[in-house]
């Protein structure tokens, strides 16, 4: 049953003997002080075990105290340390195989400013456009892109809400989460890999679109410190100070 310390005690052992005439002269001793070590541990997690398992013989259920449940929760996870351990490195090593596939599936953005945009990002963009199109018509009314930024359920969220300039009641609103995936079947509600990258697809819609773009909230400002003039009675937020002229 390997430990935490117990394996960064293994990884130093084996680069001292790999690499001197020193580690390698205590390679045998570290070994059997290792598994000592370890047979220490597996007697101490027994002698708590059969305490616990005395405490629920004398115990009626109805006087069992609160902390029993941590307690098993604790057994168990000591009892399967190395099973629970090899299933958060397999799944260590997944995680780690995805982002580096989806990193492959990302535009290219330095700040030369000169772009290699992903083709999968940018026929996405064309399908959002063309919604777009059939939406507000082929030559509308001037169009507002609402752009802001949010965060929600421990996502960075990107929204581009879509306007007609004199009807408000054609809009379109999308949704960007930045996810580290690249998932487009969605056109209003698509996933990207970071901020850049959804910030980049809001741009290819915007300038196809020729809208006109605000960027950020400034209309629902709840920090009474930092607002344009104080709240009246039954009012909860307003607009923030932007330092007007005049």
């Amino acid at each position: 049953m390997p430990y935490c310390l117990h394996d960064e005690i293994e990884k130093l052992q084996v680069l001292l003997a790999t690499n001197t005439k020193e580690g390698a002269d205590a390679h045998s001793a570290v070994s059997s002080l290792l598994d000592q070590a370890k047979t220490l541990q597996l007697d101490a997690l027994a002698l708590l075990s059969n305490a616990f398992m005395s405490y629920e013989k004398r115990t009626c259920e109805d006087e069992q105290q609160d902390f029993e449940y941590t307690a098993l929760q604790q057994l168990d996870l000591l009892e399967n340390f190395q099973a629970i351990k090899e299933q958060d490195q397999e799944e260590d090593e997944r995680q780690a195989a995805l982002d580096e596939r989806e990193a492959l599936r990302v535009s290219e953005l330095p700040p030369s400013g000169f772009t290699m945009t992903q083709n999968e990002l940018h026929n996405a963009a064309k399908q959002i456009v063309l919604k777009a199109r059939e939406k507000f018509g082929r030559r509308p009314a001037p169009l507002e892109a609402r752009v802001w930024a949010y965060r929600f359920d421990g996502c960075s969220m990107l929204s581009c809400d879509l306007n007609q300039l004199g009807d408000v009641t054609k809009n379109m609103p999308i949704t960007i989460t930045a996810s580290g995936l690249l998932e487009l079947s969605h056109f209003d509600e698509p996933q990207v890999y970071d901020m850049p990258e959804a910030l980049h697809l809001v741009g290819l819609i915007t300038r196809a679109l020729g809208a006109n773009v605000v960027i950020g909230r400034g209309d629902n400002e709840v920090n009474s410190a930092v607002l344009h003039k104080p709240l009246k009675d039954g009012e909860t937020n307003g607009p923030v100070e932007l330092w007007s002229v005049g």
